[in-house]
């Protein structure tokens, strides 16, 4: 008899495994305790809530359009969160996810954003 043995850890699910393979005559007794040592609450893994999305932020001006996904928004609205994307100091990538723009329409209003201020 062949008893064979495949263990792939949880959270790899595309590691390698281990294989154990286990050969006894037929009529032999063949014992296969498995257990896994006690775990704490220390280690098992807590999900972390996902982030709101930016246009879920408590205290957005309503000229942003607070709730409104990026697809909906008139071009008012996107003008409005590029500013204040800019005015938060947000990186152009997370700017261009918030007003629903590309990354070069997002670098020109940040570009013309930088010159008014050093008027």
């Amino acid at each position: 008899m062949i008893v064979t043995v495949q263990y792939t850890p949880p959270d790899a699910p595309h590691s390698d495994s281990l294989h154990l393979q286990l050969h006894a005559e037929p009529g032999a007794r063949l014992t296969v305790r498995l257990s896994t040592p006690a775990l704490t609450s220390a280690d098992i893994p807590v999900p972390t809530p996902p982030s709101p999305h930016d246009w879920d932020l408590p205290g957005l001006p309503a000229d942003c359009a607070p709730g409104r996904v990026p697809d909906l928004l008139t071009d008012a609205q996107a003008a409005a969160r590029l500013r204040y994307g800019y005015d938060q100091g947000w990186t152009q990538r997370r700017i261009a996810a918030f007003a629903g723009r590309g990354a070069a329409t997002v670098h020109r209003h940040v570009e013309r954003f930088r010159a008014e201020s050093k008027k």
